[in-house]
């Protein structure tokens, strides 16, 4: 990922971007992005497809350990129990479930 800071040259506003899309695609293959603005107000973003995957492989990474952190919360509320108890339960279940 190349700097990520948005320069003014980056921004062009929605009626250039419309006349000028091809000349835009070109732009982003060296520049990464340009940021599209709707009367002076920064609106979107056209990136090019390398950038693009990047950031979604960042965010799939990111996304992968919120999840991890969830996992463990929820493993920290479970009470705790020992492997014999474990193995009781499971037996228990088992005969409840065949008697049935």
């Amino acid at each position: 990922m190349t700097n990520t800071q948005i320069t003014l040259d980056q921004v062009v506003p929605i009626s250039t971007a419309r006349s000028r899309l091809s000349q835009l695609v070109d732009q982003i293959q060296d520049e990464d992005f340009v940021v599209v603005s709707k009367k002076y107000q920064p609106q979107a973003a056209l990136v090019s497809l390398a950038f693009f995957k990047q950031l979604l492989q960042i965010y799939q990474r990111w996304q992968r350990e919120q999840d991890f952190q969830k996992l463990e919360v929820l493993r920290d509320k479970l009470p705790s129990r020992k492997p014999a108890q474990v193995q009781q339960d499971i037996a228990a279940a088992l005969k409840t479930v065949r008697k049935s």
